[in-house]
């Protein structure tokens, strides 16, 4: 009994290795950027140029195939912007030393227009294409066009929004 239990442990151990290897692989610096950096390591200034001049090549080739591409922060930070909301993979986890893995806490939007559906709920377009939902149908006086609308998380993956028009908050949800 003792020995299967040290088997299972052993068992978990190296899984979790193997997971935590291949998480540090995904994270690892492409091939194509590492090439670019080996560069710097030749002493002789032709050498290392002409390094340099190959490994800059295939880096924009790789990027013109689409098998690369550069960010930066101000880039992951408005894909986390638009993508507030949608239950996604967050980009800022899969660039951590940008964001840190960190979900953005709340986001603040322009309403274009409310629009109160049949079944009694509102959608809120925003000015930015985005649409929110009320969970529950509830009046909506203090949401006007032009307002500033601001979304946050809340508890169980809900999100509020309350609007520079008005008190109160509604429970909504990301539509589109």
């Amino acid at each position: 009994m003792r020995a299967t239990l040290i088997g299972i442990s052993l068992a978990a151990a190296v899984f979790a290795a193997q997971g935590a290897v291949a998480q540090s692989a995904d994270m690892a610096t492409p091939d194509v950027l590492e090439r670019v950096y080996a560069c710097r390591a030749i002493s002789d200034d032709a050498a290392r140029l002409a390094c340099f001049d190959a490994a800059a090549t295939a880096l924009q080739a790789a990027e013109t195939a689409g098998e690369f591409a550069a960010v930066d922060r101000a880039q992951v930070q408005s894909v986390e912007r638009d993508s507030f909301g949608f239950r996604i993979p967050s980009l800022a986890a899969l660039v951590p030393r940008f964001g840190g893995g960190e979900e953005l806490p709340d986001v603040e939007l322009t309403v274009e227009r409310v629009v109160q559906r049949a079944n009694g709920y509102h959608a809120f377009v925003m000015t930015n294409g985005q649409v929110w939902v009320q969970v529950s149908p509830e009046r909506a006086r203090n949401v006007s066009p032009g307002d500033t609308a601001t979304i946050r998380r809340a508890m169980a993956g809900s999100f509020l929004m309350t609007s520079s028009g008005g008190r109160g908050a509604h429970r909504v949800r990301r539509e589109q």
